[in-house]
């Protein structure tokens, strides 16, 4: 699948888009793939359904990443490779907003 992927899609690191290579069913050469879907974008291919960064990771670095893809300006339809990352989900979570009212900070733990 690694290979069709490659195969038929295009990545621009600079602005983050995916487009066809090559014409597949009703979708034309140049146009670009994803949907909006909780804050992040998806697209089908071959009945599976993918998310637009884990796919852009694959064909910029050759390999689907190891961990989890962090979008480190935390917009998740901000695609670039420059705000891309590989990382475990401990890290991933330590990349979220504070919330008003909330008393965590990052490192500090309740005294017992």
């Amino acid at each position: 699948m690694i290979d069709l992927l490659k195969d038929c899609l295009k990545y621009c690191p600079k602005t983050g888009e995916i487009t066809y290579k090559v014409k597949r069913g009703h979708k034309n050469i140049g146009e670009k793939v994803g949907h909006k879907r909780d804050g992040y974008l998806f697209f089908k291919f071959s009945g599976k359904s993918y998310s637009v960064h884990r796919v852009a990771w694959l064909l910029y670095y050759g390999d689907w990443p190891e961990y989890t893809i962090d979008h480190i300006n935390r917009d998740g339809e901000d695609n670039r490779i420059c705000n891309l990352r590989d990382v475990p989900q401990s890290v991933n979570n330590m990349n979220k907003p504070h919330y008003k009212g909330s008393m965590y900070y990052r490192g500090v733990t309740k005294a017992r």
